[in-house]
Formats: C-alpha cells, sequence, structure tokens
C-alpha cells in the first residue's frame, strides 16, 4: 500500500506552453470584401517610362558632336522614327520595307532595372512586332566587341530576364546582320525610296489578283501584268507594291527576273508594342 506524502520544498508554478506543430495552419488574413491585409508590397524588378516620338523630349541619348543621330516619317507606323549611330538608321529602313514586320518603334522606352542592388537605365533600340506574333526588343550593335564590358553584360542579361517575363524575345542585332551584302543595301535603299510611292486603282487590283493566288511569283511574270510594254514602269509598280507591305522577297539576295515574290494577307496583330 502506498502513501502520498507531500514535500515540503516549493514547487515552481506551472507555465502551460502551446504545442508546435510543424505546418501550423494560417490564419486567414482576408477581410470581408476579400482583400489581403497583412500583404507586403514588393518592389518592381523594372520600370519602363514611355517617351513622346516626335516631340520636344527627344528620346535619342545626347552624346558627342560626332555621333550621328537623325529621325524620319514612317508610312507603316505613322509616327516619326528616331535613331543614333549608323546601324541604327539602316535597321530602321529595314522594318519599314521589310512586310514580316508588322509594327515597330525606334528608341520606345526607357526601363529602369536593378542590378546587383544598383539601379541602373536601360534605353532598347527598337521593339517590333513580327508576323509570326512575336514580339522582339532589339539592342543593335555594330560587332560583339561593343558587349566586352562586364557591367554592360550584366545589364544585357537583366533585362533578357525581364523581357522573357513579358513574353517577349530580346535580340541583339549586329550591322552584319542588317546589311549582311551588297545586294541588302541596294534592296532596303530601292524599297524605300518607293514607301510613299501612289499605286493607281488598277495597279492595286493586279496585286490583289495575284495575292489572291496565294502562291509565289516571278519578278518577271507580276511585271508583264503590270507593264508588258514598259519593264522600268513594272519594276517601279512591283517596288511599290513591296515597299507598301504588298508583297515580301529576300532582301538579301539579288533582284532578278526571276526572283520569287511572296504575297501578303493582311493579318491580325497577335501582339501589341502599343501601351
Amino acid at each position: 500500500m502506498f502513501k502520498v506524502v507531500a514535500s515540503k520544498s516549493k514547487t515552481a508554478p506551472i507555465r502551460f506552453v502551446p504545442e508546435r506543430l510543424e505546418n501550423p495552419p494560417r490564419r486567414s488574413t482576408l477581410d470581408r470584401s476579400g482583400v489581403d491585409t497583412e500583404r507586403k508590397t514588393i518592389p518592381p524588378t523594372a520600370k519602363i517610362e514611355i517617351l513622346e516620338q516626335g516631340g520636344y523630349r527627344r528620346p535619342v541619348i545626347t552624346r558627342g558632336g560626332a555621333h550621328a543621330r537623325g529621325r524620319f516619317r514612317s508610312r507603316k507606323t505613322g509616327l516619326t522614327q528616331v535613331f543614333e549611330g549608323n546601324g541604327e538608321p539602316w535597321f530602321a529602313m529595314r522594318n519599314e520595307v521589310d512586310a514580316q514586320v508588322l509594327d515597330f518603334q525606334c528608341h520606345p522606352f526607357r526601363m529602369y532595372v536593378i542590378v546587383k542592388g544598383k539601379r541602373r537605365t536601360y534605353r532598347p533600340d527598337a521593339i517590333r512586332l513580327l508576323s509570326s506574333g512575336r514580339i522582339q526588343l532589339v539592342e543593335v550593335k555594330r560587332t560583339e566587341k561593343d558587349l566586352e564590358d562586364p557591367d554592360y553584360r550584366d545589364l544585357m542579361d537583366q533585362v533578357q530576364e525581364i523581357v522573357s517575363e513579358c513574353g517577349w524575345e530580346f535580340q541583339v542585332i549586329y550591322r552584319q546582320d542588317i546589311l549582311p551584302n551588297e545586294h541588302s543595301r541596294e534592296n532596303i535603299e530601292t524599297l524605300y525610296g518607293r514607301v510613299f510611292g501612289k499605286l493607281s486603282s488598277q495597279d492595286l487590283n493586279t496585286c490583289r489578283a495575284a495575292q489572291a493566288d496565294a502562291r509565289s511569283i516571278r519578278w518577271a511574270d507580276l511585271r508583264e501584268r503590270f507593264a508588258a510594254s514598259d519593264p522600268r514602269d513594272g519594276d517601279w509598280m512591283i517596288e511599290t507594291a513591296c515597299a507598301q507591305g504588298l508583297f515580301w522577297f529576300d532582301l538579301d539576295a539579288e533582284r532578278t527576273d526571276g526572283t520569287l515574290l511572296y504575297p501578303v494577307t493582311p493579318k491580325h496583330r497577335h501582339g501589341t508594342i502599343r501601351f
């Protein structure tokens, strides 16, 4: 038989501690309207500042006096396009006359990004919307040597990551890619000179008839339809039709009577580069 004896020593007061669970249930922080009352504001990793094109606020970077700068009126976009350097004007003109480019804008905005804890400013050279629906943010460079600076490469890597989150592509395009040969320069110059050309109603009907066939046509065959008696006049009409996005051909190949022209059908834009 056991006998309980009270201890003469003082006992410490008992303190109940809640049981610590491995995955405790989270208390809801939503109020009656469904708004999270404890949601923390996460600072953005990038900020885009839209620029005014053709206005008092010129978006082109101001550098030394020897750095070429300019602008031109775009029929495709209906806006003023600005450029600097030697590669950008050719890239802008190529976008203007290439029917596979639906829309483009030179120096569209500024981006403020955080790179290794520091705020950096980036000004893309261009943005464009392709007929495939892809949107490309483009940096135009002379050669690969322009990317040798480690800090600049870090900036480009961060921009590429941000652009991919937007569902866009980031492309570095070199001057050699814009004008790979003498035929590229000749074709771009010729078509650019026809951008604001005037096609008659009869000429447009000829274009529509060729487009309705939905297949490629030889340069000489389309010229025959336009002006059988005057080859030079026929060439002018084809160049104007291509410059205005009714047909396209390989801009990097020599133009001959056998050059294949591909009809362009109007497409709904799958995306937009306009904010």
